[in-house]
């Protein structure tokens, strides 16, 4: 009995085990999609002038981007920009780029003295043989310095970064940065003794000014833009905007108050307020709201992202000194884990004009 214990005992212990299958590694296979499409983006000057203090929503330069039919859809992600001029870069308070009304970015503030700004995109697609067209746009400050000059220009083939594998950055200027071509016109050179400058440019498209061609032995006849911004002493209305508290609980259900404010016109003018963009800060998306709508304005389906813009028909006047009290309204269709916390992000999501008074 004993004698049996010890074999047994022996053989668990020290019998060689069976040779093992050595452990082969295995690795997860990682697929890479190349982008192979191409992007045309087309530099658009804005319209130069005048603007008042406190101006919002300014234009100040436009891009058109065109996605090749034989790739992919390009996802747009930053463009660097730089503002040229004599002016103080602190004059402009933001800095962003919209889509037709839907703000594609969020306010940049001008913090770099060299003037350099790169705009962020959140979520921006151009498809495949299409195109769309982006515009950048300011807020300057109340406090901005009268006679200040501001442009903004693209820095060069590399300030656009997009998912596609070659940009193309066509610049609008010929030969300088204040002038666009908008039908040429080759006209033959003239004696000036039987037509000066302006007569010659007549037998063109237009009474355009002329720029010399380093190309041609001729002359063109172009269209001067000057895309400079120049600061006015005249202040633009300003609206005041007081979010109110809302103790309730938000429910499932139709005509939900999500949001109470106020708006305040200042002492000097009547305001005319077209639209207002909202900006969701909490987790609710696109379907989760549906028929929002403030009083006096047209319904919206639901949200595009987490923004709607509100419009006003007609618009909503807004006297001076008159404070009037705002509830946006939606139906409910998201569950518990969604948040509502609706904000105006930018002064410039006010869309508003002064009314003029006759005198």
């Amino acid at each position: 009995m004993v004698s049996s214990l010890i074999i047994a005992y022996f053989l668990n212990n020290f019998v060689a085990p069976d040779a093992q299958v050595p452990r082969v590694r295995t690795y997860r296979e990682i697929r890479t999609s190349e982008h192979h499409a191409s992007l045309d983006v087309e530099v658009i000057p804005a319209e130069g002038g005048s603007i008042p203090l406190g101006a919002s929503r300014v234009e100040v330069l436009k891009f058109k981007m065109t996605a090749d039919c034989d790739g992919q859809d390009v996802s747009i992600k930053t463009i660097t920009l730089k503002r040229e001029g004599m002016g103080n870069y602190r004059d402009i308070k933001k800095v962003y780029a919209t889509h037709g009304t839907y703000r594609l970015t969020p306010g940049h503030t001008m913090s770099r003295r060299d003037g350099i700004v790169r705009l962020r995109f959140r979520s921006f697609t151009v498809p495949s043989c299409e195109s769309r067209t982006i515009s950048v746009n300011a807020d300057f400050r109340g406090s901005a310095q009268v006679l200040g000059e501001h442009r903004f220009v693209l820095l060069g083939q590399n300030s656009v970064a997009a998912s596609a594998s070659s940009i193309i950055v066509h610049p609008w200027s010929v030969e300088s940065d204040n002038v666009k071509v908008e039908e040429k016109t080759i006209v033959e050179p003239k004696p000036r003794s039987e037509a000066g400058p302006k007569a010659r440019c007549r037998e063109g498209r237009a009474n355009y000014p002329r720029v010399r061609s380093s190309n041609i032995a001729s002359e063109e006849c172009v269209n001067v833009i000057d895309p400079t911004l120049r600061v006015s002493g005249e202040e633009i209305g300003l609206i005041e905007v007081t979010y109110l508290p809302w103790l309730r609980r938000i429910t499932y259900g139709p005509r939900r108050t999500i949001l109470r404010f106020s708006i305040k016109a200042d002492e000097k003018n009547d305001h005319r307020i077209q639209a207002i963009t909202f900006t969701n800060e909490g987790t609710a998306r696109n379907f989760d709201l549906h028929n929002l709508s403030l009083p006096g304005s047209r319904v919206v389906s639901y949200l595009s992202g987490n923004k709607v813009r509100i419009v006003f028909s007609p618009p909503l006047k807004l006297n001076k000194n008159q404070e009037k009290l705002m509830t946006l309204k939606a139906d409910i269709r998201a569950s518990r884990r969604r948040t509502v916390k609706f904000v105006i992000e930018e002064p410039g999501d006010i869309e508003s004009s002064v009314l003029r008074r006759r005198r």
